[in-house]
Formats: structure tokens, C-alpha cells, sequence
């Protein structure tokens, strides 16, 4: 409540400061003019708006295969085998945001929340026919890693908590007659947590299970950083419009990595084989930002109201994010990479 009350204060404050700035419509001889208003402002209004969008987003995340077929032995020729990953699903997630127009130029001031949680998504891989597993995580070195003889099942699982918070201060345009640009600079606010989980079976005799190996891996991040970009409309009418955007930001980012390794025996001893909870550290990771798709507006009840819906596809890529402990070299690390639809339906009142 405390955020809504000190933006709604902050805003008043603002636009007070110039109550003669109005929106020029387009039959408006003020339309032609250089870097004209392009938001949309209501007649009788506050100047204030609201967002809210539906997202069904797919994430993935390099770095996290956890096994690899194809290898032979000395008395057979392997099958074709490949590397294996969880599998990237879609999950639905949303935004909401609140803003408003404010001084004779007609800024704009704009924050927005977006929440997305995957279901832990699960691949299981058992040892195929004429070939080998092998492991791509070492458990338990230096002396009980697994060893990939007698390796014939393995599983992972993944599950990552997005949380983001933008706050921009941008100028909506025209440059010409059927195009708007919209600069914007501001700061970003990140709350990610993620679970990774690698199980791996062995059987050191026919018929006998002996070991399991389990693998905790998790990082906890926090993030702050400045973030700028731009947004463009290119409208083929007063109602239709094709959208393009594009943002980054710098995003400073405080780490903390957990990791833990046990074996199970065979008459189901848990023994903890390694215990790693004190790496944390700070680093910067870049952000992009890109979406396209088409926006459609309107006005209502003799301009009183303005609303407008945008159905597009949006990217984003967190590079570097992956900073799971690894015994073996740093440079398999990867990006977290968001795609999908996304809605918007905006209300200026």
C-alpha cells in the first residue's frame, strides 16, 4: 500500500506543476508538430493508467544438461545418442503496472511487476540399448564419483521463482505521422531463486541396485540495476499499430549458491559427500530486453477513457545468470532465456 500511496503522491506533485498540458489528437493542426505528445491522455482524467498482462512464457536455462548417450564398450558399437536436458515447457505468468502522464511534455512515469514460477519440470533418462550413460555432473569427487560403467539411470529437476520489478521515466512521441517513439530510462529490481536437483542410479552387479548419488544445487539472487531502452509504434491507423521494443539494463547482482552431495547405499546409509554453502558474491549481469506485435486503441464516452490491447511475442535473455557450483571448469555456465506470448490490456482514466 505504502508503494501505490507514495506514487500517487509523487505524480500529483508533478502534474500539478503544469495543468494546462493536454493530448493533440491527430485532426489536431498541433499533431504536425516536431516530437508532438504521442500518449494517450482522457478529456476529463487523471492522466493515470493501469496495466495488466497475461504471459505464457517458456524458460531455459543453459548449462544444466545433466547426462550424455552414445558412448560404446569394448564389445559393441553404441546407439545414437545425443545430450540430455530438461525439457523447456510453457507456464503462465503475468505483469501489472501502474503509471501516469505528467508535465507540459508529457512524460511518463511507469512501474510494472512481473511474476513467473515454473512447475519443476523433470526429465528421467534410463541407459539405451548398446550404449553408455554418462554423467555430466561429478558427484562426490575426489573419491566416490560416479562412475559412468555402471551408470543406467539419471534425473533432473529444475524449478526457478521470477521476480522483477521496472520503474521507467519515458517521452511517447511522434516523429512523423504513422510513427512514435517512446525513450525511457529507469531501474530495474530482481528476486530470482532457483532449485536444480540431479539424480544418478548405479548398478554394480545384474539385478542389484547398490548406489544413488543425489545433487542439491541451488542460488539465490537479488539484483538492482539502471536499465534504458526504447519503444516504437508504427500505426497503420488511428486504431492499429505495430510494436517494437527493445531494453537493457545492467543488472547488479549479489549471489548466494548453495550445493550439497549424499549417496544412498544399498542398505540405505545417507552419506554426505560434500557440503558447500558459503559462496556469495556479487557480479553485473547483462539484460535484453526485445517484443513485436500489434496494438490495438481506442477511445470511449467522448474521450473520457482510453483503452488499449497489445498481443505480441517477447524475449528476454539474463546472460551468465547460471552460477551453479561446478567441480570441473567455469565456462560451462549459460544464460536464462524467457520467450513467449504475451497480452497487455492498458485503461487511462
Amino acid at each position: 500500500m505504502k508503494p501505490l500511496i507514495l506514487f500517487l503522491t509523487l505524480f500529483s506533485f508533478l502534474h500539478a506543476a503544469h495543468p494546462d498540458a493536454h493530448f493533440k489528437h491527430p485532426d489536431d493542426p498541433a499533431y504536425f508538430e516536431i516530437t508532438s505528445s504521442a500518449n494517450a491522455i482522457v478529456t476529463n482524467g487523471t492522466d493515470v493508467f493501469i496495466t495488466a498482462d497475461f504471459l505464457y512464457w517458456s524458460l531455459r536455462e543453459d548449462g544444466l544438461g545433466f547426462a550424455m548417450s552414445g558412448f560404446g564398450n569394448a564389445t559393441s558399437d553404441p546407439s545414437k545418442g545425443g545430450v540430455h536436458h530438461i525439457r523447456s515447457e510453457f507456464e503462465p505468468g503475468f505483469k501489472v503496472g501502474l503509471g501516469g502522464v505528467f508535465y507540459r511534455n508529457h512524460w511518463d512515469l511507469y512501474f510494472q511487476y512481473t511474476h513467473l514460477a515454473t512447475d519443476p519440470p523433470k526429465r528421467r533418462e534410463e541407459r539405451p540399448f548398446r550404449s553408455l550413460l554418462q554423467p555430466l555432473w561429478r558427484i562426490g569427487v575426489p573419491n566416490n564419483e560416479v562412475n559412468s560403467a555402471f551408470l543406467i539411470e539419471a534425473q533432473a529437476q529444475w524449478e526457478h521463482k521470477f521476480n522483477v520489478v521496472d520503474g521507467e521515466l519515458g517521452y511517447n512521441h511522434f516523429i512523423s505521422q504513422f510513427l512514435t517513439l517512446r525513450p525511457f530510462i529507469g531501474l530495474k529490481g530482481a528476486r530470482q531463486i532457483e532449485h536444480y536437483r540431479v539424480r544418478y542410479l548405479l548398478e554394480t552387479s545384474p539385478n542389484l541396485v547398490d548406489d544413488i548419488y543425489r545433487m542439491k544445487n541451488d542460488q539465490n539472487i537479488w539484483g538492482f540495476g539502471i536499465r534504458g531502452g526504447l519503444n516504437t509504434s508504427w500505426h497503420l491507423s488511428k486504431v492499429v499499430s505495430i510494436y517494437g521494443n527493445f531494453a537493457i539494463t545492467g543488472l547488479w547482482s549479489y549471489y548466494d549458491v548453495e550445493r550439497k552431495d549424499v549417496q544412498i547405499t544399498e542398505d540405505k546409509q545417507i552419506l554426505q559427500i560434500f557440503n558447500h554453502e558459503v559462496n556469495r558474491f556479487h557480479t553485473i549481469i547483462p539484460v535484453i530486453e526485445v517484443g513485436l506485435g500489434a496494438k490495438f486503441e481506442t477511445y470511449f464516452l467522448d474521450d473520457d477513457y482510453h483503452i488499449a490491447l497489445q498481443v505480441g511475442w517477447e524475449e528476454q535473455v539474463y546472460m551468465d545468470f547460471n552460477q551453479l557450483i561446478r567441480f570441473d571448469e567455469e565456462s560451462s555456465h549459460g544464460d536464462l532465456i524467457m520467450q513467449g506470448v504475451t497480452i497487455k490490456l492498458r485503461f487511462d482514466f
